[in-house]
């Protein structure tokens, strides 16, 4: 504020300012106005842009992020379905290939388990029917007494390991069932 002393009627009092402060201080005002405004309109346009950029990164993303939830709790048959020519279309493409290889692994492994169970049972089967002849010959000689007990033991082995075999063939078809379902 300018003090102009008491004004007479009829007089005029002009006060005059240094014009180049005045103007530098307004020139300084509308550049801090310009740049204040400036940074609200790049950050409401970087805002509205990452709109776009997490639909088009983030749709994929959740997508993939969700096969892997399901394929880590057993659904084998979880795949990514995402299309496109991009680096999150190239993973999820490399995603389903370790997927088919990780279900044909386990599949595989289930019916080697079956496989060998059932071949299992059949020395098994055979070992019992010799065991069950040698017992009726010894029975009847009584030089061979002595080695019934043997053939007892011999026979609860075959008792145990044929209920092992059938305990992994019930696990087997059971996983089966699953996988298949």
């Amino acid at each position: 504020p300018i003090n102009l002393p008491k004004q007479e009627p009829g007089h005029l009092h002009l006060a005059f300012m240094d014009s180049s402060k005045s103007l530098r201080y307004a020139q300084r005002q509308v550049f801090v106005i310009i740049l204040r405004y400036s940074f609200y309109g790049i950050f409401f346009g970087l805002t509205l842009s990452l709109i776009p950029f997490r639909l088009w990164f983030g749709k994929p993303l959740m997508a993939l992020e969700d096969t892997v939830s399901q394929l880590t709790y057993g659904n084998l048959k979880a795949r990514c379905d995402i299309k496109g020519d991009d680096e999150i279309w190239t993973i999820a493409k490399s995603f389903n290939y370790m997927a088919d290889t990780i279900e044909n692994m386990i599949a595989s492994t289930k019916e080697l388990t079956a496989n060998i169970s059932h071949e299992i049972r059949s020395p098994l089967a055979r070992i019992h029917m010799t065991e069950a002849i040698l017992r009726k010959r010894m029975e009847n000689d009584p030089n061979a007494q002595e080695y019934l007990p043997l053939l007892d033991l011999i026979q609860e082995e075959i008792e145990e390991t044929n209920e092992l075999v059938g305990r992994i063939l019930h696990l087997s078809k059971l996983e089966m069932h699953r996988l298949s379902d």
